[in-house]
């Protein structure tokens, strides 16, 4: 059993993953008297360690086999859970219950976005958050209580598919548990048990900060102690796990799969600010994720990195995806993609242009609509910019070598890039790079 997990997932602070399920999720009432903290409990005591114990492994083995079957659905095969389930569940304390409306519940509430799914662990021996057998003993994380996840799974599998049903910590299951306490051996027995490789976390401690009120703000800024992609393997590569992330890939995760906010592997890893990940998963031997993928707020990977200020990934991403063209000793020349960047797309559309909406119409009158009015000054801008730059910037060496040889040095410089095909091709009309030639140490 490893410790828990070194995780950054706030600009300028590192956390860990599992001390922050310690501290939020183990608040738990352990005054519900309901079978399941008889069981196992966050104080990390109850009738399993008792059985562990007195008789070890065996014991434990015994107990389960004998008496578990009653608390699952199907004697351990599972069912599919409706609302009717859920509802008996949240209003279990209750004489009387009055249903909510759909139009009255919260956002975050389960049941506005309820789906029917399976379950294992029957929902009326479920703890105050949702939660089953199995999650309490992953956050317990001692190596008693792994010892007892791993023969509770071992004698009913299906419990693999359980996930936490309660408002808070929806749809997180032992397997992103198991990611978060960096619990390897656990992950690997999950999946082979058929854990659910595209389960998503959605609960409201799992969204950014300025997501969890009830009025979020219109444009997020990821930041968030529990804010992990949503996805186990989201969750795999914010924790810098590589042997999770290879498992998980080798099971059918898609690191191009994108979350509520449309974020996927490379945005979280930019989110995360974790610089190696970020080239693991771009350069992975067996499913690269994808880069240029935008999210919800229309940002790539790249421009996700200029917004959060992560310079250090920002870098990295560009030597990552830079092109050499040759070298010669020390000098290199590379070509840099600002696709994500640029304000011409690769296609030769514009994104921040303005073009006059009447195309007959006489460039040469003043017009009263305020886009031409800005459009003609910003073009009158443009046009100061390269008298400036020619006349000022290239005026000195244009008087120190004539107008002759300023002339034969340009015409030198084309002939250099039509030379070279793939250079004209890839620099200059397909996709838009940042050709750079330096010299190194």
């Amino acid at each position: 059993m490893g410790g828990v997990c070194s995780c950054r997932v706030g600009r300028g602070s590192q956390v860990n993953a599992g001390s922050i399920l310690d501290r939020v999720i183990s608040q738990a009432s352990n005054e519900d008297q309901c079978l399941l903290y008889r069981l196992a409990n966050y104080k990390k005591g109850g009738e399993l360690i008792e059985a562990y114990n007195q008789g070890g492994q065996p014991e434990v083995e015994k107990l389960v086999r004998e008496q578990f079957g009653i608390l699952l659905y199907a004697d351990g095969k599972g069912q599919v859970i409706n609302r009717a389930e859920y509802l008996r569940w949240k209003f279990r304390d209750l004489e009387q219950v009055v249903l909510p409306i759909e139009a009255s519940l919260s956002r975050f509430d389960p049941l506005a976005q309820w789906n029917d799914h399976e379950a294992c662990w029957q929902m009326q021996y479920r703890g105050s958050l949702g939660e089953a057998l199995l999650h309490v003993l992953i956050i317990c994380d001692t190596r008693m209580h792994t010892r007892i996840a791993r023969i509770l799974l071992k004698c009913f599998p299906r419990l693999a598919i359980d996930v936490v049903e309660g408002e808070e910590y929806l749809g997180a299951s032992a397997l992103h548990l198991a990611i978060a306490y960096n619990n390897n051996e656990l992950v690997q027995d999950l999946v082979d048990a058929g854990a659910i490789i595209s389960q998503r976390a959605i609960g409201s401690f799992f969204l950014p900060r300025d997501q969890q009120r009830m009025n979020p703000a219109r444009n997020t800024d990821y930041e968030g102690l529990a804010y992990l992609g949503e996805y186990p393997l989201a969750w795999a590569a914010c924790c810098a796990n590589e042997s999770v992330y290879n498992l998980l890939l080798d099971s059918g995760a898609d690191p191009d799969e994108q979350d509520s906010f449309g974020n996927m592997i490379l945005h979280m890893v930019v989110v995360g600010d974790k610089l190696d990940m970020f080239g693991y998963a771009l350069r992975h031997p067996k499913l690269p994720a994808r880069n240029g993928i935008v999210n919800a707020a229309g940002l790539t990977p790249l421009t996700l990195a200029c917004q959060l200020g992560r310079a250090e990934v920002f870098r990295e991403m560009l030597e990552l995806s830079a092109r050499e063209f040759w070298r010669y000793s020390n000098i290199t020349c590379s070509a840099y993609p600002l696709n994500a960047l640029d304000t011409l797309l690769p296609d030769g559309r514009t994104t921040v242009y303005f073009r006059p909406a009447d195309v007959d119409a006489d460039l040469l009158q003043w017009s009263e609509e305020i886009t031409d009015i800005v459009r003609t000054t910003a073009e009158c801008i443009t046009v100061l910019g390269v008298l400036n730059c020619i006349l000022v910037q290239l005026g000195g060496e244009m008087i120190n070598v004539g107008p002759l040889s300023f002339l034969k040095q340009l015409v030198g410089i084309a002939i250099f890039f039509a030379r070279d095909e793939l250079i004209v091709r890839d620099v200059l009309l397909f996709e838009p790079r940042r050709l750079i030639i330096r010299k190194t140490d």
